[in-house]
Parts: C-alpha cells; sequence; structure tokens
C-alpha cells in the first residue's frame, strides 16, 4: 500500500496489536466469554432440564436465557478486568453494534407490520402461482423473507400453505435455502456492522441502495443452495 496514510488508517491497529503481548486482563476476557459461549451450549444441550418454568408455566425461552447468560458474562468481565465501561463505548464495535440494533427494530416493526396486514392478499397471490408451478415457492421464500429478515418466521408463515397446496414434501425441503434473504434490503444488523467494520471502504451501499457489496454474493449462495437442495431433494425422495 503505497499511500503511509491509508496504510496506517487501515492496518495500524492490527499492527500494534499483533506487535504487544497480550495483557493478562485480556486473556482473562477471552477465557470469560469462551466460557459462556460453553455455558450457553451445555443450557442448549439440556434446557428441558435446565431452563426454569416461568409464570405462564412454560419453560423461559433459549432466546431470553442467552441473552442473561451474556449480559451476565459481559458484567463479569467488567467486574474481573476493572476495564473502563466508557473506552467500550467508543470502540467501533460497540458503536456498530447499538447502531445495528436500533436500525432492526425500527426495520423489523415495519415488515412486521407490511406482511401482518396484508398476509391475505400475499398469500393468495403465493398460491396461485405455485399451484401452476411448485419451484415458484422457492421465490416466494426468498420475496418473504426479504421482510420478515428471519428464516423462522418466513418458513412458519409459508410451509403451511405449502402443505395445503400439495406441494410435494422433496419440493419443500429443497427450498428452504431460499428462505434467507436477508442480504437484499442491506440493513440487516450483520450487515450494518460490516460496513462500519471495514475501513478500507469496499463493503459499502451503492448509489442506488440494491447495488451493495453482499447483493452478488448472496444471490450466487442462495441460489446455488436452492438448486443444490432441490436436486439432492428430488434424489433422495424419489
Amino acid at each position: 500500500m503505497e499511500d503511509p496514510g491509508m496504510r496506517e488508517y487501515i492496518t495500524g491497529d492490527i499492527e500494534r496489536d499483533t506487535q504487544s503481548a497480550t495483557s493478562k486482563k485480556a486473556k482473562i476476557a477471552l477465557t470469560l466469554f469462551l466460557a459462556g459461549i460453553l455455558f450457553v451450549i451445555i443450557i442448549a444441550m439440556n434446557s428441558d432440564r435446565i431452563l426454569p418454568l416461568a409464570a405462564n408455566g412454560k419453560r423461559v425461552p433459549m432466546t431470553s436465557a442467552l441473552q442473561f447468560v451474556m449480559f451476565a458474562v459481559g458484567g463479569i468481565i467488567l467486574l474481573s478486568t476493572k476495564l473502563n465501561g466508557k473506552q467500550i463505548a467508543d470502540t467501533k464495535v460497540f458503536l456498530a453494534g447499538v447502531i445495528a440494533v436500533v436500525m432492526i427494530f425500527g426495520i423489523s416493526w415495519m415488515s412486521d407490520t407490511v406482511i401482518e396486514n396484508n398476509k391475505p392478499f400475499l398469500l393468495s397471490s403465493i398460491s396461485s402461482w405455485t399451484e401452476r408451478y411448485p419451484w415458484i415457492f422457492a421465490v416466494a421464500l426468498f420475496c418473504i423473507s426479504m421482510f420478515l429478515k428471519s428464516q423462522a418466521a418466513t418458513l412458519s408463515v409459508l410451509m403451511p400453505l405449502g402443505f395445503m397446496l400439495n406441494i410435494p414434501t422433496n419440493i419443500l425441503i429443497g427450498c428452504i435455502p431460499a428462505s434467507y434473504a436477508y442480504f437484499f434490503f442491506c440493513f440487516y444488523p450483520s450487515d450494518v456492522a460490516c460496513i462500519s467494520f471495514d475501513r478500507t471502504g469496499t463493503t459499502h451501499i451503492g448509489k442506488y441502495i440494491l447495488n451493495h457489496s453482499f447483493m452478488i454474493p448472496g444471490l450466487i449462495g442462495v441460489s446455488s443452495a436452492t438448486v443444490i437442495g432441490l436436486l439432492l431433494s428430488m434424489f433422495v425422495y424419489r
């Protein structure tokens, strides 16, 4: 990289970090973080025995347990390493994460409102096409996922419709990869975080919104996975 100023901006922190010895606090923080992840895995594997019952008689959701555990781990790391909380708030990782969280709340609210209020129309439109061309079910999954931003929510909405329309099971299974369309509109937390982290500026949102850095890799990945999934499902369930 010819420009020394740009080189310092892009790789300065990395080079300084690799040249300096790892501090004792960093080792403690990393150990606690890995222990937290291990604890989450243990809870997930034994959720029926570990997670307590809530007031409604059902067990505490795994998502809530994950949040509590990692918040607790974060607090323990702060207390054990005596880190300055203000310095954490100034880091690029923290700022990118906060921006992504705020954005996804508004976007999820908007998407849920649009889908819920237009669900009859959307489902009727999808059903009319999939009755004639079952493979279009994959396109429907992709389109709905663009707004719901959740594979689970997309599948829970459309899979019952697929069974109602008597779409072959192998087609439904093969179409599952098409339910990943988070990248299409570039406002998912991980997308926003990647753009914020990239100091080179190569990861970006283009002038026309949809010509962003995630579009081509995302389309290639989803289309390839869907085609391969359909072929495998046809071979297995023939």
